[in-house]
């Protein structure tokens, strides 16, 4: 189901708690602090690892509410992705040049 967790690498989302936790080597569990919108991003990218989502896609689907520009997409992610860089999990967003991002765990 849609609010059934989500695991993505050593990345785990649950969609009904709005949490995000990363596991470290030794399976310890660190929860993120997300803003909503990063909560958003991550749910949507990690719904379909290794899938490429246009910004727009993003933009539609994690700020519903919004008239954001692209480049407010960006800004999200790079947050996001320090967040993620900080508990260990470096690289896991990646930009597709001309397209958007996606979530490319484990390489």
């Amino acid at each position: 189901t849609q609010d059934a967790p989500i695991r993505v690498g050593q990345i785990e989302i649950d969609p009904q708690a709005h949490s995000a936790t990363v596991y470290d080597a030794t399976g310890r569990p660190l929860l993120l602090s997300l803003t909503l919108t990063e909560f958003r991003l991550l749910a949507c990218l990690a719904s379909q690892p290794r899938r490429c989502f246009s910004r727009t896609h993003l933009i539609d689907n994690c700020l519903p509410e919004s008239d954001a520009l692209e480049r407010v997409i960006d800004s999200h992610l790079s947050k996001l992705r320090r967040k993620l860089q900080l508990a260990g999990q470096e690289g896991l967003i990646e930009t597709v040049r001309g397209i958007g991002y996606r979530l490319w765990p484990g390489h």
